[in-house]
């Protein structure tokens, strides 16, 4: 996981492509969700917040296994080596929680529980979106956005 990784260049094309791979790994599928409000939600269903992706949001679902790698999108322990763009490989996955250890660099083998963090949406459209969601995704693929952010 750590020597290669599929370059496109857009996110629906990198998430196709890691729902593809996914099923190439062997083990049980477990789906995260997450959890959605809106300021009106008689203007907005959630069915349709949940089909948004604002800048900076996560799709409503996350697939993942164990021994899946994973990239972390947000900074959650700096000082131990926890940041945005580390790779992980998962090692357990529970209802709430996603045990992972770092794939590689000088904190490799640190191991890091991921839990929903919540964000609101501010920019981009005309309403507020109150999310929690796991931060992280599939990382078999990036988009050529990301891919500038990272160094191999």
């Amino acid at each position: 996981f750590t020597n290669r990784t599929i370059i496109t260049l857009t996110n629906e094309t990198a998430q196709f492509l890691n729902d593809f791979l996914l099923t190439r790994i062997s083990g049980v599928l477990k789906i995260y969700r997450s959890s959605d409000t809106v300021d009106n939600e008689t203007l907005y269903p959630i069915e349709f917040i949940n089909k948004l992706t604002p800048t900076g949001f996560l799709p409503h679902i996350l697939k993942l296994k164990k021994k899946q790698c994973i990239m972390l999108l947000r900074n959650l322990d700096a000082t131990n080596g926890h940041c945005n763009g580390t790779y992980y490989i998962i090692v357990s996955l529970h209802d709430h929680v996603i045990e992972a250890v770092v794939a590689s660099g000088p904190y490799a083998g640190s191991t890091l529980l991921i839990s929903r963090i919540p964000r609101i949406s501010r920019n981009g459209i005309s309403i507020y979106i109150y999310t929690q969601t796991i931060s992280c995704q599939a990382s078999f693929c990036l988009d050529v956005q990301q891919d500038t952010k990272t160094n191999f």
